[in-house]
């Protein structure tokens, strides 16, 4: 499931914290969304100083009717971003599983991903069947096609938010290599040793923090906590924590918010 861990000190006994457990709950004051969403996780939990989104964004799939749960989830995130602007300035953050890789710099095999057709599901016979059944904008591992890539950066910019660790680490520094803690997700090894999976060492970024740009000034750092082949820091599973470190927010800060749109 989907948790929040939150410390005490954030809440100071001011007022209650509110929680939607859905895209469309979350919406619902708008009413603007009909659907409800069949897959995926969300929680949104409003503090004094800023909103989190925290989500388990559904996977795309290889199918076209998973492919279209994933777009109309994206769409929904899209009107929440959109709806909730019109209503209040309140920094937000936003973090959690978001299943894209957003460049071609958040893998360490971009070509192979890009390229990777459904060979398991024997739903095509070969890879030319499955091109003349998928489009070219939704071909590749879920994650990497380039519609999933356009909607995210629709989604940042709709909800005026930035990549924490990308700000951090630009594409323009030094490309990263395998080892480095560059990637939150990594390929499982085999189960037997003597053999090597497909992805076994192959890593891709699909957890993020992403921040309303109104607070970027209030970035200290952003850290992938887990690295190299062999997984370490990813704790059995295969995603790893990441960490965000914000500069709290100061007297004047807070009365700032306190006079924000509500």
């Amino acid at each position: 499931g989907t948790a929040t861990f939150v410390h005490k000190r954030l809440f100071n006994g001011e007022e209650n914290v509110q929680v939607a457990r859905s895209v469309s709950e979350a919406i619902d004051s708008t009413q603007e969304v009909k659907r409800a969403q069949r897959e995926g996780r969300f929680q949104f939990i409003q503090f004094k100083d800023f909103d989190l989104v925290n989500t388990y964004v559904p996977n795309c799939g290889w199918t076209k009717e998973q492919k279209l749960v994933r777009q109309e989830w994206d769409e929904d995130m899209k009107l929440l971003l959109s709806k909730r602007k019109e209503k209040t300035s309140k920094p937000l953050i936003w973090t959690g599983d978001l299943n894209v890789a957003h460049t071609s710099f958040d893998s360490t095999n971009e070509h192979f991903f890009r390229n990777e057709w459904d060979r398991d599901s024997k739903r095509h016979s070969s890879k030319e069947s499955y091109n003349l059944a998928i489009p070219p904008e939704d071909r590749g591992i879920p994650g990497f096609s380039d519609n999933e890539r356009k909607r995210f950066q629709d989604l940042l910019d709709t909800g005026e938010l930035f990549d924490a660790w990308r700000k951090i680490n630009p594409t323009s520094s030094a490309k990263f290599s395998a080892e480095d803690a560059a990637f939150t997700w990594r390929g499982t090894p085999a189960v037997q040793n003597r053999f090597k999976a497909r992805f076994e060492g192959m890593g891709q970024r699909l957890d993020y923090f992403l921040i309303s740009k109104s607070i970027a000034d209030k970035l200290e750092d952003c850290k992938i906590l887990g690295y190299g082949t062999q997984r370490l820091g990813f704790l059995g599973s295969d995603h790893c924590p990441v960490i965000l470190h914000l500069r709290s927010w100061d007297s004047t800060e807070r009365e700032k918010i306190k006079t924000h749109k509500t």
